[in-house]
C-alpha cells in the first residue's frame, strides 16, 4: 500500500527528515539521536527513549549539524560541549574517520 501523495511505487517504511540536509528518507538510511530523560546529553541509538532527531551517517550531514537544529528537535538547549561529545559518537556509529 502506498501512502497518499507518495511518489514511490512501493511503500518503503517510515520516513524521517534529516536535521542537517532536510531530506525526507526511509529511517533505515538515517541515524537517530535522542536525549533520554535524566541523561547528561544526547546519545546515538534507535531505541533510546526521549525526543529524537535523525541524521544521515555521511560526513556532509554530520559536519552540517548545528546546536540550534538539535535544540529545536529536543526542545532543550544543546551546548557546544554536547555537540563535541555527540559528534564523536556519531562518527563512531557511522564509520566516518573525519568530518571533512
Amino acid at each position: 500500500m502506498v501512502p497518499p501523495g507518495d511518489a514511490v511505487s512501493e511503500w518503503s517504511g517510515p520516513r524521517r527528515r534529516c536535521v542537517a540536509c532536510r531530506a525526507s528518507v526511509p529511517t533505515r538510511d538515517l541515524l537517530r539521536i535522542a536525549w533520554p530523560t535524566g541523561a547528561a546529553g544526547p546519545a546515538v541509538g534507535r531505541t533510546l527513549f526521549g525526543r529524537g532527531a535523525w541524521v544521515h551517517p555521511v560526513p556532509s550531514c554530520l559536519g552540517a549539524l548545528c546546536p540550534q537544529d538539535l535544540s529545536r528537535a529536543f526542545r532543550r538547549k544543546v551546548t557546544s560541549s554536547h555537540m563535541a561529545d555527540l559528534l564523536t559518537g556519531l562518527m563512531v556509529n557511522s564509520g566516518a574517520d573525519s568530518l571533512e
